[in-house]
């Protein structure tokens, strides 16, 4: 073998030690592994460089084309899912818009058409009281009366109708003056005594001391909530007592009552539907005792609308409790002034 020069030397040691690129230089190189070769003083008379290893830069620059590849046909699949969605978006939009005004045209027809029953079906209650009036025997007088509970029953469904039209429209504006909600509970269950009577039920109302005093508030709103809690109780109650309490603390703003039955009483997991319109979870009830389903959703509708709450408390078998606070304030109005 012919002499070698330092570098051939070198490059000769290196790849006895896998190092393929070991050369000399003057100089160190950025990025690149170094050793000074040294004199016997220790001065630097050269360095002996060689580029790091990267065992995975073969791998990566063989896997190169493949991954660029996978990148370009995920951005494709990615604007592809990107463009279907932006449409599907713009379908549901659209799909959106047209039930909404599917739903305000039912809203408007339901009025239109509550509106329309509502005035023939006062003129078939006017006549047939007119008619009660008059000398008829038994028999008419027995088919009159089915005729008049029939009809004010048509009425009832007609005003809750109404009453919900009005609600989802936002058409219903409450009044705040000052009333006595004392004088409103014994006036509901003054009118609802003797269809509580007729089922054999006991009908008894509760009024705190502090409950009798004037608050501010909508009287008509406040009497509807007392009318559908009570006649719902009556209605679904065959045997027992239907108890009202109505409750303030002395003193305070706002209002609590509540309603107690003696019925079947509502199942837990059907405590939230029942608040729902059209919505009656007891079938067979509902053949018996009739009824829409709606006087719930207005009570609840109507206590929200005054700013309340309304939850019920029951078990199957064990009756059922509507309980519902109102933040009514405090009257400063004398007494003469309150509207019962």
């Amino acid at each position: 073998m012919g002499s070698r020069s330092p570098p051939e030397t070198l490059r000769a040691i290196g790849e006895g030690f896998l190092i393929t690129d070991l050369d000399l230089a003057a100089e160190p190189k950025p990025d690149f592994g170094a050793i000074p070769l040294t004199d016997a003083q220790g001065e630097a008379l050269a360095y002996a460089v060689w580029t790091p290893p990267a065992p995975g830069r073969a791998v990566l620059r063989a896997m190169l084309w493949p991954l660029l590849g996978l990148a370009l046909l995920l951005a494709a699949v990615a604007f592809h899912v990107s463009r279907e969605l932006v449409a599907s978006a713009r379908r549901l939009e659209v799909a959106l818009h047209r039930a909404q005004a599917a739903d305000r045209s039912k809203t408007q027809f339901l009025a239109n058409v509550s509106h329309e029953l509502r005035t023939p079906m006062n003129g078939v209650i006017g006549i047939a009281q007119l008619l009660q009036m008059q000398d008829l025997g038994p028999e008419s007088r027995e088919l009159l009366a089915v005729l008049l509970a029939s009809a004010h029953t048509q009425i009832q469904l007609i005003n809750g109708l109404l009453d919900i039209t009005r609600i989802e429209t936002g058409s219903m504006e409450l009044d705040a003056a000052p009333f006595d909600p004392a004088a409103a509970v014994e006036e509901i269950v003054g009118l609802l005594g003797p269809e509580a009577q007729a089922k054999g039920l006991a009908l008894t109302a509760r009024i705190a001391p502090a409950a009798r005093a004037g608050f501010v508030g909508d009287a008509v709103a406040v009497r509807q909530v007392l009318a559908n809690l009570i006649g719902n109780a009556i209605k679904f109650t065959g045997a027992g007592q239907v108890t009202v309490e109505l409750v303030a603390s002395a003193g305070t703003d706002g209002l609590a009552l509540s309603v107690t039955d003696t019925g079947r009483g509502v199942a837990p997991e059907d405590q939230a539907r029942i608040f729902e319109r059209f919505v009656q979870v007891d079938g067979s009830l509902t053949r018996t005792a009739g009824g829409a389903g709606l006087g719930l959703a207005i009570t609840r509708s109507l206590v929200e609308l005054m700013g309340g709450t309304i939850r019920v408390e029951s078990a199957l078998g064990r009756g059922a409790t509507f309980l519902v606070a109102l933040p009514l304030a405090r009257s400063t109005a004398p007494p003469r002034q309150l509207a019962a």
